[in-house]
């Protein structure tokens, strides 16, 4: 999911790598003829990539492997499927011990709090969010999990009685599910996260 949501891969040559990054953008202002332009210096920062092996061992019948004919196709698919799904938990929430530091962990990372039950106006909320941070609005995609995802499909009037339909911001997002995000989080043990944000 990750990847489809635009997360890219980074060559890296040795084993921690820089990443430049804007912190603040540069400021502009009107001048008098013949007057000194004043500072506008953008703020500048920087994330340290560090490299990272993600690996499996298993084992496996050898009978099962010599009389099943689709055997190969069976160990590929269940890799591939388990890999991504631990990738997007990883990339999304990870930051315990030695895995990547997710973007629920990441301080950077600006966080909605107090949000209950999902709902269209928590996602224009980070719309707002993202906008006034000068992030352009064409190219959005929000990633949560299937329970909250069917939530907000089940959003329905209460008059009408009928499906409610995004508002036109929300549904200019794209949206991806993830099963690797938890819904067993907060005191409750039945809150989840959901991630909103241009991933260019």
């Amino acid at each position: 999911t990750v990847f489809r949501a635009g997360a890219q891969t980074v060559g890296m040559t040795t084993e921690t790598l820089n990443i430049a990054t804007v912190a603040s953008d540069p400021t502009f202002a009107i001048v008098a003829e013949n007057a000194s332009i004043g500072n506008g210096d953008p703020t500048f920062g920087n994330i340290l990539l560090t490299a990272r092996k993600l690996g499996c061992y298993f084992t496996a019948s050898r009978e099962l492997a010599e009389d099943s004919v689709n055997f190969a196709q069976q160990i590929d698919g269940l890799l591939t499927a388990s890999l991504a799904a631990e990738i997007d938990r990883q990339c999304l929430m990870g930051g315990s011990g030695s895995e990547f530091n997710g973007l629920n962990v990441r301080s950077e990372v600006t966080e909605q709090s107090s949000v209950g039950s999902p709902v269209y106006d928590d996602l224009m909320d980070s719309w707002q969010t993202l906008t006034e941070a000068n992030c352009p609005d064409d190219n959005l995609s929000y990633v949560l999990c299937p329970r909250d995802a069917t939530t907000l499909s089940k959003l329905i009037g209460s008059t009408t009685m009928e499906y409610i339909a995004p508002p036109r911001e929300v549904a200019a997002m794209t949206r991806y599910v993830s099963s690797s995000i938890p819904r067993t989080l907060g005191g409750g043990s039945n809150e989840s996260v959901a991630f909103v944000g241009d991933v260019r």
